[in-house]
């Protein structure tokens, strides 16, 4: 049997992203570095600042929180954990 779906974890503001990874010792400074090494196309990575630098919500299961998480040397565990941790702050 497969094991049981999780649930979806909750849907957290950017500053509370931003706090999280912060907390971290993980910089918006390096989050930009990680979008500007992205493979893909300059649209395809400006795109991504867009939606890093715009973006009021985010959810955890958008493509880019695992593009940016796995840049940052994070594992897909240590990203829920993070996540977690944002929505309390």
């Amino acid at each position: 049997l497969p094991p049981p779906a999780r649930p979806p974890l909750p849907t957290i503001t950017a500053a509370q992203l931003r706090l999280s990874l912060l907390g971290l010792g993980m910089t918006g400074a390096q989050v930009a570095a990680a979008i500007d090494a992205m493979p893909g196309t300059d649209m395809q990575r400006e795109a991504a600042r867009i939606q890093w630098e715009y973006a009021t919500t985010f959810l955890r299961q958008h493509p880019l929180v695992a593009a940016i998480g796995a840049a940052l040397g994070m594992t897909d565990a240590q990203i829920d954990e993070a996540w977690l941790h944002a929505a309390t702050l």
